[in-house]
């Protein structure tokens, strides 16, 4: 709970959008650790024993008073003991604060257990066993403080001991500007939202770290400088189950070396530019395990219902017919006007690679009237309208990602897993690229190896170069259905039905949601139908997807009132019904393959086997080249390495089955690395 105080001051960084695009150089990023950021050694400085909240001080430049133990002067303080209370560190912003906690369990009864407000840098290191808790209720300013560990200054960790650190507010560690985790042991057993945030980067150079958090496990924020925004991960150990994303960096996200181990997450690693140079990278994912997007963006900036990157929808349906003409009987239910006319064709493809795609075709005309209405009654109905047009056709290869998205893979072992219905294992909304001597396990539920809910899947390139080892698995089950599937109702009219996952459609937080229901029938006008057709999923990379189908078109205007035979219209007869509904969009267009291997290859179907069965691919000597347990079904097997020959039998076992394939050969198509090529 937190208790608001206005501030007038400057707002923080916390939710804005910047207008400029930023303009990021291509990775990987290097980060650089100072002396300070080093400095673990502490020969003498001010001493801090606690006792609840009394606390005794040797030394000048704190005080205590009550549990609150303040810092105002640069220097290095060692603090131990068991404090009931806060410490607050307020020195000016040139100042170097140096803190070691010796020992110490700091519990908060309100707001951080360790507060800087101000201070150029402060470096915290570990000596033996430390605990820091904050409280549940916290008086802010502007949503600040919001960590159990708050500093608005550059931070360090570094040290020989550890430090368990739980956020039972919001954030276990916050850092307004760059931080640098350097040695130590770093437990955060439970944060309430994210474990550790920083604003301008954040730098990871041997650590043990373990993270529990309801939101991301370690995320930066800014996204306006492409300087900062970046997370560089050197060495250590990582292991985070997160809520939300394992690690989100908004501009680079590099990673060199270390083992990281994301058991639980949304998605594992996202960032603009990822490169992944060493390493040893275990993800778990309920959505992509690795995702490059744009910076500032995020893949439900519209909600999870969000379409955006889909192509054109088909065209509206066809007018309603005019209104009947005089029946021969009297009495009874008057006949419907004429069919609608076809819809028109389906849209172009878009000449720019991002963007809206066009609309399909005008539908066509609506059909001829029905015989003539009765004398007296309601005129009948205008007959429905005509088919709406077919889907637009997706951008051409190599269009509709972004040059400067990209994820890079040359090095390190990698094993992913995407669990969901509408998953990718590694998703670049720009290029894709694996090489190098990068050993990469990916599988996911359903889906197939290229797709739409794929294994590999990029927006521009997506490719595999010679050198690197991948054993990718999917379900086997193509791309899946749409998000929107229709049903035929009376009278050839469409209900709609949408389809989803329940917790992405209940946080769409006000997103659009498709019109469902029959179209309604104007009585003093043209018809305007309300559904829209299935919308074509997104393609992936060198794939053409069909668009959305396009909305039903509106009914046709009432046609006249019938001429009995021989004279006049009678004075009470009416003028016809109104048209009909429009037809329901076309479908989308067609499918086209995707994914470049470049060294020899084997892409299979198999028999379908069940999650953890363990999958292995023997030579003719019976040498097992790889052996892997995929935690999702599988029937669906890609796998490449410098170790194949074209031509030669290569036996996939699993479980039961067995069956050899030849190696085919891989591809001579031209790929432009998007990043390094060499750790």
């Amino acid at each position: 709970m937190a208790t608001q105080v206005k501030n007038t001051g400057s707002s923080t960084e916390k939710g804005e959008k910047k207008e400029n695009e930023i303009k990021l150089t291509p990775g990987p990023f290097t980060c650089k650790y100072s002396e300070k950021d080093l400095d673990d050694k502490y020969a003498s400085g001010v001493i801090i024993n606690c006792s609840g909240v009394t606390s005794t001080i040797t030394g000048t430049g704190a005080t205590a008073d009550n549990g609150i133990v303040k810092i105002n002067a640069a220097g290095t303080y060692i603090i131990s003991g068991n404090l009931n209370g806060n410490l607050l560190i307020e020195t000016t912003k040139n100042d170097y604060v140096h803190l070691v906690l010796n020992g110490i369990t700091i519990k908060s009864t309100h707001g951080p257990a360790i507060q800087c407000n101000a201070a150029d840098k402060l470096t915290i290191t570990l000596v033996g066993t430390n605990t820091l808790q904050d409280s549940e209720n916290y008086t802010v300013i502007d949503e600040e403080p919001d960590a159990c560990l708050f500093v608005d200054a550059d931070l360090s960790i570094n040290g020989s001991g550890n430090v368990s650190i739980t956020g039972n507010y919001c954030d276990a560690i916050r850092c307004k500007s760059d931080l640098r985790l350097v040695s130590g042991t770093i437990d955060i057993p439970n944060a309430v939202k994210r474990g550790i945030k920083a604003k301008n980067s954040i730098g990871i150079k041997n650590p043990n770290i373990t993270i529990k958090s309801g939101d991301t496990g370690i995320k930066v924020t800014k996204d306006d400088d492409p300087d900062k925004g970046y997370i560089v991960i050197d060495g250590g150990k990582i292991v985070i189950i997160a809520g939300n994303d394992g690690i989100h960096a908004e501009t680079h996200l590099t990673i060199r070396d270390g083992f990281i181990d994301i058991k639980d997450s949304y998605e594992g690693l996202e960032g603009q530019m990822i490169d992944i140079l060493g390493g040893d990278i275990h993800v778990v994912a309920n959505d992509d395990g690795i995702n490059a997007n744009k910076v500032g963006t995020s893949q439900y900036d519209n909600g999870p219902n969000d379409q955006g990157e889909q192509n054109g929808p088909g065209g509206p349906g066809g007018s309603g017919g005019p209104g009947g003409q005089r029946p021969s009987q009297p009495m009874g239910r008057p006949p419907m006007g004429g069919q609608g006319g076809p819809g028109g064709p389906g849209g172009q493809r878009p000449s720019q690679p991002m963007g809206r795609p066009p609309m399909g075709g005008q539908g066509g005309s609506g059909g001829p009237g029905g015989p003539r209405p009765p004398p007296m009654g309601r005129p009948p109905m205008g007959g429905p309208g005509g088919m709406g047009g077919p889907g637009g056709m997706g951008p051409p290869p190599g269009q509709g990602g972004d040059e400067n998205v990209y994820i890079n893979i040359i090095g390190g072992t990698l094993s992913v897993t995407a669990n969901g219905n509408d998953v990718d294992g590694i998703d670049s909304n720009g290029n894709l690229y694996i090489g190098g001597k990068a050993v990469v396990y990916v599988n996911i539920e359903g889906g197939d190896i290229y797709g739409c809910m794929a294994t590999l899947d990029a927006d521009i390139d997506n490719a595999i170069d010679v050198g690197a080892t991948v054993l990718a698995t999917a379900g086997g089950q193509g791309m899946g259905p749409p998000p929107f599937m229709m049903d035929m109702g009376m009278n050839g009219q469409e209900t709609i039905d949408v389809i989803g996952d329940s917790e992405k459609v209940a946080n769409t937080k006000g997103a659009d949601q498709p019109q469902g229901g029959r179209p309604s029938m104007g009585m003093n006008g043209p018809s305007q139908s309300q559904g829209m057709g299935p919308g074509g999923p997104r393609p992936p990379p060198h794939m053409n997807m069909g668009g959305m189908g396009g909305p039903r078109g509106p009914g046709g205007p009432r046609g006249p009132g019938g001429m009995g035979p021989g004279g006049p219209r009678p004075p009470h007869m009416g003028m016809g019904g109104p048209g009909g509904p429009g037809g329901p969009g076309g479908p989308g267009g067609p499918m086209e393959e995707s994914g470049v291997v470049l060294q020899p290859n084997i892409q299979t179907k198999i028999d379908s086997q069940k999650a953890g069965t363990a999958i292995s691919i023997k030579d003719s000597a019976g040498k097992v080249l790889v052996c892997h347990t995929p935690m999702n079904d599988y029937a669906s097997v890609l796998f490449t390495s410098p170790a194949l020959v074209v031509g030669q039998e290569y036996t996939i076992v699993a479980g039961n089955y067995s069956k050899a394939f030849k190696a085919e050969a891989g591809s001579d198509e031209k790929i432009t690395p998007p990043s390094v090529t060499h750790a």
